[in-house]
């Protein structure tokens, strides 16, 4: 795939502009076993905006091999989900203590700690519960599902972004090795990133050989 700067610069605009309808139109259904209050948070900052560069990479790989991006919308939008709890949590007094996020105060200014902590945990569960039956119900491979979900969660786990984020907080985790900030950067957000082109290229039925070279 060849493109200019300015045809690829549309094409993630295009892809940016879909996941944001898709958002608009997933946050604006609540099912009533959500208290409003959660609701209002998770959605807060899930609609906040930002580049949607993790589900647009998804998304772009997908059309790549020839695949709608509409089939694999689901797992976009579950990385943008944990890519939101991630800001959430970050956001908070025991970690960075932001009180602006994109020039909107954080969640849980506007929430306070204890519903921030819910939205991001909420987030976090809803980013594999949705996936696991839209992308199902799409006419995806159950067991490209399954693989894209497992790719999926080690990023967002202990060996990926919970595990960066410990390196970038914890005093006691912290080292003076010369590549240590690379590896934060490593596990706190290249790793989610590598997972959102892989799990598109694990949706489109890619062989062995694309999967590596994506």
């Amino acid at each position: 795939m060849n493109e200019t700067p300015s045809r690829l610069s549309a094409n993630m605009r295009r892809l940016a502009d879909l996941v944001d309808d898709n958002l608009r139109d997933l946050c604006s259904h609540r099912s009533p076993d959500v208290p409003p209050r959660l609701w209002d948070s998770v959605t807060y900052s899930l609609l906040a905006g930002g580049k949607r560069l993790r589900p647009v990479l998804c998304l772009a790989v997908a059309e790549m091999l020839s695949v709608t991006p509409q089939r694999v919308m689901p797992m976009a939008l579950a990385l943008e989900m944990i890519h939101t709890a991630s800001l959430i949590h970050d956001d908070l007094p025991a970690m960075d203590d932001d009180t602006l996020r994109r020039g909107k105060p954080t969640n849980h200014v506007l929430f306070g700690e204890s519903l921030a902590i819910l939205a991001g945990d909420g987030l976090l569960v809803w980013g594999f519960s949705y996936p696991l039956k839209e992308l199902v119900r799409l006419g995806n491979d159950p067991s490209d599902v399954i693989e894209a979900l497992r790719v999926f969660a080690e990023a967002a786990g202990i060996a990926g972004i919970c595990g960066g984020q410990v390196l970038d907080t914890d005093p006691e985790s912290q080292s003076d090795e010369v590549d240590f900030v690379r590896r934060i950067a490593g596990q706190k957000t290249a790793v989610l990133i590598q997972a959102s082109v892989l799990s598109g290229a694990i949706l489109a039925h890619a062989d062995p050989d694309v999967r590596s070279a994506i």
